[in-house]
């Protein structure tokens, strides 16, 4: 198969598959989707009230 690997990556804390870096997302965007989610919730809250 031709194209790229990924594989001079590492695994990511030593599970994630060599150069898998979309199963890190969570981790790594972490605080953003943690004000993403925050601001829904608000946004939410005061399009109910």
């Amino acid at each position: 198969m031709k194209g790229y690997s990924g594989s001079e990556y590492q695994p990511i804390l030593g599970f994630l598959n060599v150069g898998d870096f979309h199963s890190a997302e969570p981790w790594l965007y972490e605080e953003c989707l943690r004000e993403n989610i925050r601001a829904r919730v608000e946004a939410y809250y005061k399009e109910q009230s």
